[in-house]
Parts: structure tokens; sequence; C-alpha cells
């Protein structure tokens, strides 16, 4: 599950849970992991708090995981914007576009779902097609 995900999101972990063996897992993959704090008495709040000892990023809501946004353009038809241009002929799968970009699927995803949040495009299953 850590090497497909490209954030994980600890909710709820004991000390020793397999929560917190994903969470272990995709730090030495790279991905970026988020746990949500919790009250410090309740023994499923350990696993959660612990993590930010590591350096881990607290989820207060959605907009936690949002992605810097000086790297996707504001406008569906700008040049700049390679996954539109390329969609604005028909949809595409994840697959396709990355070969056709030549960007690593991880890459194309984190962009996919900057242009979803904007309103852009959908992504659904593996194929993404305009708004």
């Amino acid at each position: 599950m850590a090497a497909w995900a490209t954030h994980v999101i600890v909710v709820e972990a004991g000390k020793k849970s397999g929560a917190l063996t994903t969470a272990d897992f995709a730090m030495k993959y790279g991905q970026e992991v988020f746990a949500v704090p919790n009250r410090i008495d309740v023994p499923e709040s350990r696993g959660p708090n612990g993590l930010f000892r590591h350096g881990v990023s607290p989820y207060l809501d959605f907009s936690s995981l949002l992605l810097p946004q000086d790297n996707v353009s504001n406008s569906p038809f700008d040049e700049d914007n390679n996954v539109v241009l390329l969609i604005q002929k028909g949809p595409k799968t994840v697959d396709h576009l990355a070969n056709q970009l030549n960007v690593g699927e991880k890459e194309l995803r984190e962009q996919i779902f900057e242009l979803e949040l904007q309103g852009m495009v959908y992504l659904r299953g593996e194929t993404v097609t305009l708004s």
C-alpha cells in the first residue's frame, strides 16, 4: 500500500500497529506521511501523535494535502499545461499521458490532483478528461 500511495494519513494507531508499519514504509519510499493529531490520553492516539517526533506533518483538513500552486497553470488552455493540452483532443489514460509527457506516474498524478482541485479535469478510474 505504501508504495502505491502518494500520501499516507494515519488517523488512529496503537503503539505497534499495521498503520505505523505502512507509514514507516511510506517514509522509506519517499512518500509524504501525515498524522491526525489526537488526544494524548487515548491508546489509539499514540501512533499518530508519535509520528510527529519523526517529522510527519499534521493532517488538519483537506488543505493539508494541497501541493504548491506555482507548478500548475490556472488556465486550462495555457500552453504550459501539457496535461490539459493532451486531453483537449479527448480522454486519455494516466499511463498514456505519462508516456506522452515522459514523466513519472507519481509526478503526473500530483499534477492531475491539482488540476482536479481547480475544477479543470476529472480522473475516473485511470482515465483523465476535461471538466
